[in-house]
């Protein structure tokens, strides 16, 4: 009984904390959804696609690659929570895989809910969706979340120090983050690929096609910088000893958003790619986003982080997508984002310290 309970309260503390960090994705999986079958002339078509009603290996395929980019974000997470404290329990180590191995799973529902909402509202449709298209989720879920748990055991180690000639502060972002910000900027490209299938229905150089790749663009910027900006916060401490060091809150605030924006490339290309003479608008607005991401960084709250660099870039990417020529207010827009990110740094002190909302990590 004693073990029942110990391997009860392990699964219950990775599920809530590993549900809390993913179900952060579904408001934009949801989103990317709704914004598709909105933007489509035939939102029951656009529905049974992504359903694969008629093609649902391509459809599946996606599905799963989004369960997997749920399971290795969370993985890093998971793995700093599973080697503190509870490896004090009175819990043996197969019931610490076993919890982990349930929270990996509980990781990979937003992916889940989001099937299921497009295979019932398909289904309502008229479309004739498969069953075996949505069990065949569960089934992925199982084997993604074994995969992904050797990620989970791996201890966090800590880095040696070596000389760079680049910034001390770029350097400590790097050495912070890493490859963290990976599934965020692998994410960030689905709008422009929701946009690239809804422009295949709709008649070649349609307006409506220009103005769903702008606002595609746009947010898909957003998020990857959103992502990496909340991910930083989550990794590096706000009042970090690095502030001590002479560099000025110019330099650290341009760190900060080269780091942000550089995770935003992978949309930046498919936007070049898929939509070449809708991306100069996008492309402009890039600079400013990053410097939003910046600011938003010295807020003292973690979710404050992406929540305002999302909100910002979701009314940018509307006037961009409706008035093109405004994305050339984005240049003043990025020294002005860079003026208040600059005095959001001086205005850090040592007094506004709360270790009740800081990091894991810093109060290690």
């Amino acid at each position: 009984m004693g073990a029942m309970r110990a391997e009860w309260v392990l699964v219950r503390f990775h599920g809530r904390g590993v549900v809390r960090a993913s179900w952060r994705m579904l408001t934009p999986i949801m989103g990317a959804i709704a914004v598709g079958a909105g933007l489509n002339s035939d939102p029951a078509q656009w529905l049974a696609m992504i359903a694969g009603v008629d093609q649902p290996w391509p459809a599946l395929a996606i599905w799963i690659g989004l369960a997997w980019l749920l399971a290795r974000w969370t993985a890093p997470r998971l793995a700093h929570a599973a080697h503190g404290f509870l490896r004090h329990l009175p819990a043996s180590a197969s019931e610490h895989r076993r919890a982990q191995w349930c929270a990996l799973i509980a990781a990979q529902l937003p992916a889940y809910v989001g099937l299921s909402a497009v295979w019932i509202a398909a289904t309502l449709a008229g479309h004739a969706a498969s069953v075996w298209s949505w069990c065949s989720l569960p089934i992925a879920a199982i084997a993604i979340a074994s995969l992904t748990l050797r990620a989970v055991q791996v201890a966090p180690t800590a880095t040696r120090w070596r000389a760079s000639r680049w910034p001390l502060s770029l350097v400590i972002n790097a050495r912070a983050s890493g490859g963290l910000c990976l599934p965020s900027a692998m994410l960030a490209p689905l709008p422009i690929a929701a946009a690239a299938l809804f422009a295949r229905h709709e008649p070649a150089g349609a307006p409506i096609v220009a103005l769903a790749a702008r606002l595609a663009g746009v947010m898909a910027l957003s998020i990857a910088v959103a992502g990496s900006a909340e991910t930083l916060v989550q990794h590096r401490p706000w009042w970090s000893w690095s502030r001590s060091l002479p560099e000025t809150p110019q330099l650290r605030i341009r760190v900060d958003a080269l780091w942000a924006g550089v995770w935003a490339t992978p949309a930046a290309l498919a936007m070049l790619i898929l939509f070449p003479w809708q991306a100069w608008p996008v492309l402009l607005a890039w600079p400013c986003l990053a410097l939003v991401a910046a600011g938003a960084i010295r807020d003292l709250g973690l979710a404050a982080t992406g929540t305002r660099t999302l909100w910002i870039g979701g009314f940018i990417a509307a006037t961009i997508a409706l008035w093109p020529v405004a994305a050339v207010l984005a240049l003043p827009g990025a020294w002005l984002a860079h003026r208040l990110a600059v005095a959001r740094d001086r205005a850090l002190r040592v007094s506004l310290w709360d270790e009740r909302t800081a990091p894991v990590e810093d109060a290690a």
